[in-house]
């Protein structure tokens, strides 16, 4: 999915961080819309107009707040305009506003969830011991198998396996400790 950002006529002065985070929310910006929209190409479209809004109103945007929620309302926005203009033409829209709305506010859930997931893990990644994070980057970032590790590592694959086992099942109940609502006594 390229991403084409069109410069901004006006360079603000923190215009180097609104861009920052632009273009770090692009994966979420696009699941977002992909949920409302029927097609990869309809999501492709209207990503692009969602990302030109977004810059022309990034006047309107104080730093230190929550960005996704306003980068993700002027998506649903996007995503309106577009329903409208559908409705219109001869392929029509799958479902009324009140279901439209309903969905965007599961989707935008979902999207929080999967963030606070996405964080917990990477606190839960920098928590491993060094060997064991060495050999979950070897095999799920650089992808190496898993008799490839244990050759370059001189251990059993086997040994590898269960090693890889443990520390997933070890980061499944950190993501979930770090996850799960705190009680108030």
């Amino acid at each position: 999915m390229p991403i084409t950002m069109p410069q901004s006529p006006l360079s603000l002065p923190d215009s180097d961080e609104f861009d920052l985070l632009l273009s770090s929310h692009q994966g979420r910006l696009y699941g977002f819309i992909r949920s409302l929209v029927g097609t990869d190409r309809d999501c492709d479209e209207l990503l692009q107009r969602t990302n030109e809004r977004i810059i022309r109103q990034q006047a309107d945007f104080e730093l230190g707040t929550n960005f996704v929620a306003w980068a993700f309302q002027i998506a649903k926005n996007q995503v309106r305009h577009y329903r409208r203009q559908s409705s219109k033409d001869s392929h029509g829209v799958p479902f009324d506003e009140a279901t439209f709305e309903v969905i965007a506010e599961e989707a935008e859930q979902i999207d929080e969830s999967s963030e606070q997931r996405r964080r917990a893990l990477s606190v839960c990644l920098a928590g491993l011991p060094d060997k064991s994070m060495d050999i979950v980057q070897r095999r799920y970032f650089k992808n190496e198998s898993v008799q490839g590790i244990a050759d370059e590592l001189a251990m059993n694959p086997n040994a590898v396996s269960q090693l890889l086992f443990r520390v997933r099942q070890r980061l499944m109940s950190c993501i979930e400790n770090n996850t799960r609502p705190t009680e108030i006594a």
